[in-house]
């Protein structure tokens, strides 16, 4: 498989403090419809001094209430390019379909 590379910096800019980053980018596999597979990088930010152990906690919980029928499948250490991160596996459904993630929080 070819491989491009990607850089998501795309501009620079100041907002107000009280605004949140929830920045997003999603690559999928086709234009059209759904897709199989989709890679999804996301921003969220910690809650005062909340550690990567509590912030995957914190995750978890919201999820398990925002996403129908949520269970977490594993829960394990990991490292991502020298960082420690937490490997989130978890399943729900959505509108009678079967959603399977693999998520890694850093």
């Amino acid at each position: 498989m070819e491989t491009t590379h990607y850089d998501a910096h795309h501009a620079t800019f100041s907002l107000p403090s009280q605004l949140r980053d929830r920045t997003m980018h999603m690559f999928v596999l086709k234009d059209d419809g759904p897709s199989d597979f989709s890679f999804v990088v996301s921003h969220a930010d910690t809650q005062g001094e909340e550690d990567l152990a509590e912030f995957s906690d914190r995750l978890i919980k919201e999820m398990s209430r925002a996403l129908p029928k949520f269970l977490l499948r594993s829960m394990q250490q990991r490292q991502l390019d020298g960082s420690p991160a937490i490997e989130l596996t978890y399943s729900w459904r959505n509108n009678g379909i079967f959603m399977h993630q693999r998520q890694v929080v850093v």
